[in-house]
């Protein structure tokens, strides 16, 4: 690995999170070439450090081996502060000098199964193991309650849960052989435990790594009222995986000799039964419940309240399982309150950065092959205090093309924002035109791929609004808007936004997505009352998107009526059945009028960005590797 250095100014500004930017060409170079463990030094502030990287295993490796063997595992059970069930914790300690200490790197899961497996070297296990255990790094697994040796009922996210791994951290933390620092890391929900953690404030916890990591269940499934198919199964299906599931069945554990048992537990847990019920209630209603199931998994307030470590936050802008909203732009808005972030972001599902993928479409999208190398570095850091060691830029980016630069926040602080008026002749424009205009919408229970041209031809089925041709090759980066003004035929009615990439021949590309249940028109978790025929604006905000517009594409927003989404990767979540039409009110949902022209509030608008080719850079890949823009 290589190194350069931070003059001390300059870290104790990055502390208090007030320079922690990543800008290119710091005016302030410290002349002085700082050295860690491997005695190398880098260029200032480079997105990838120079070297052979290996591509043989299944995830990325740091440059060269550390010097430290693996020691055998161990296992314990804690006693919880909470109720006295065991909290199941497995470690392993690197062979180093008598007397020296070393920090944590943990990963909690409900997934360590069978019973037992919490010390099986496998997964996100294997990759920490192999990567900064030989680095002089303790690498640690928890089971959460209800789950592996665990005992207790598995409640998902709830204060008991956060405060049994609050207590291992500690427990970790105060081993004579530690240093008294952990860091955490991991995927889905092995990625939302850091987060439960940094809503505790422990002060062990010194860094997280969340990697498409939940902070809000709620937020997870139900976003303008309007909620996923799975929103009415997953919390049940969850409770399901560790106590009612029979054996045989997808998570039933058929090596978990304990299975049987496990879910007698979960049958019998009173968690269990709220979130069904909660569930039914959401999905119906749109809103939080009132009696703070939903507020008790909402770790958002605790984090920005309690936590004062740092946060490496790791989410692909094509993860339709955890959505990106579930991170962006709150982890940037963390950074803006003093909390240093970093982040990585790119075009790739419910994955890992560097997780090799099968199929030409995954081969191109992942492929961060100096993830290892990067976290290295970020461990090294705030871990072991290595605060000479530079971090490199704050973020690094892929656009939907593939092409990966530098950020010094995201979303950018500077984009330009654009904003385009819904206009006669399916126009959008960038000053108001015409007359008051009605379009009406149908409700329509088909998603994308099965929309036909045919289909979209029909009366009322869409309304498309096109933007003038791209002078210049922009990026949209960031969260753009929609606020349309509509009324409702009946007392329900949704709305969905999308925004399409527009070639010259007319070829169609969707870049960016949103739904709306219009009881939910102002954007926020409040449910209105919809008068039939009454103007409202509907405030709706796009996935978090970073999409390269070429010169001479234009954009079109569609809208139409459709209240779900899982239209988005016809598939993305395998197994979950297609959406049902209008399940977010008991009543039918009524056609809408989409209303546009002259005074009328209906706009779209894009924060675009226009960077220079030194932001731009290319991860290493393997040898003959060529990303599509490149060929």
């Amino acid at each position: 690995m290589q190194r350069t250095g931070f003059s001390t100014a300059f870290a104790f500004l990055l502390f208090v999170g007030l320079a922690f930017s990543g800008c290119l060409g710091d005016a302030a170079d410290d002349p002085a070439r700082a050295t860690n463990l491997k005695g190398k030094a880098l260029s200032k502030r480079a997105a990838v450090e120079e070297g052979n990287y290996a591509f043989d295993l299944q995830f990325s490796q740091v440059l060269a081996a550390g010097p430290y063997e693996r020691l055998p595992p161990v296992k314990t059970l804690l006693k919880s502060a909470v109720d006295g069930f065991d909290i199941e914790v497995g470690y392993w300690l690197p062979k180093v000098p008598d007397g020296t200490q070393v920090p944590v790197l943990l990963h909690a899961s409900p997934y360590h199964r069978p019973a037992g497996s919490v010390i099986t070297n496998s997964g996100t296990k294997a990759f920490l193991n192999h990567n900064f255990l030989p680095y002089g790094y303790a690498v640690a697994a928890v089971s959460v309650r209800g789950t592996g040796d665990s005992g207790g009922c598995m409640e998902l996210f709830n204060e008991k849960e956060r405060k049994d791994l609050s207590q291992a951290v500690t427990w970790l933390a105060t081993q004579p052989w530690s240093n008294g620092n952990v860091g955490m890391t991991g995927l889905s929900y092995d990625g939302s435990t850091p987060w439960e953690v940094a809503a505790t404030g422990n002060p062990h916890l010194k860094t997280i790594v969340p990697v498409s990591g939940v902070n809000d269940m709620y937020g997870l499934m139900h976003k303008n009222g309007s909620t996923e198919t799975r929103g009415q199964i997953v919390l049940n299906y969850a409770y399901y995986e560790y106590g009612w599931l029979p054996v045989g069945t997808a998570g039933g554990g058929t090596d978990d000799k304990r299975a049987p048992e496990k879910r007698v537990q979960g049958f019998a847990c009173p968690k269990a039964w709220e979130g069904f019920g909660w569930s039914a209630y959401s999905t119906v209603e749109g809103g939080r419940d009132p009696q703070g199931f939903w507020a008790e998994r909402n770790a958002r307030p605790l984090v920005e309240n309690n936590y004062k470590g740092s946060i490496l936050n790791v989410h692909g802008l094509e993860d339709w399982n955890v959505d990106p909203s579930m991170s962006l732009p709150w982890t940037e808005q963390l950074n803006v309150t003093g909390i240093p972030v970093h982040q990585i972001l790119g075009q790739w599902s419910h994955t890992h950065p560097d997780r090799k993928g099968t199929g030409p479409q995954n081969v191109n999208r992942l492929h961060r092959m100096d993830y290892a190398e990067k976290l290295l570095d970020w461990f090294d850091y705030w871990l072991k205090n290595e605060t000479s060691i530079d971090l490199g830029p704050a973020v690094t980016v892929q656009d939907n093309t593939f092409r990966w630069r530098t950020e010094d926040h995201w979303p950018p602080r500077d984009a330009n924002w654009t904003r385009l008026h819904l206009a006669g002749g399916s126009a959008l424009v960038a000053e108001p035109t015409g007359t008051r205009a009605v379009i009406t919408l149908v409700p329509n229970p088909v998603s994308d791929n099965p929309l036909k041209n045919q289909i979209k031809a029909l009366p009322g089925q869409v309304a498309d609004f096109y933007a003038k041709p791209f002078e210049r090759t922009m990026n949209i980066a960031g969260l753009p808007r929609v606020h349309v003004t509509v009324s409702p035929h009946g007392p329900t009615g949704h709305l969905a936004a999308w925004l399409y990439d527009v070639d010259p021949a007319g070829g169609e590309k969707r870049i960016g997505w949103t739904t709306m249940n219009l009881r939910y028109y102002n954007g926020d978790e409040k449910a209105q009352t919809l008068t039939p025929r009454s103007d409202i604006v509907a405030k709706l905000e796009i996935q978090p998107m970073d999409t390269r517009i070429e010169a001479g594409h234009r954009v079109l927003l569609r809208l139409w009526e459709y209240s779900s989404e899982e239209h988005i990767g016809g598939g993305a979540v395998p197994g979950v059945p297609p959406p049902v039409k209008d399940r977010n009110n008991p009543l039918p949902s009524a056609p809408v009028d989409v209303v546009f022209g002259g005074p009328v509030k209906s706009t779209l608008e894009l924060p675009l960005v226009e960077r220079p080719q030194e932001q731009y850079f290319r991860p290493p890949m393997p040898p003959g590797f060529k990303y599509p823009y490149e060929s």
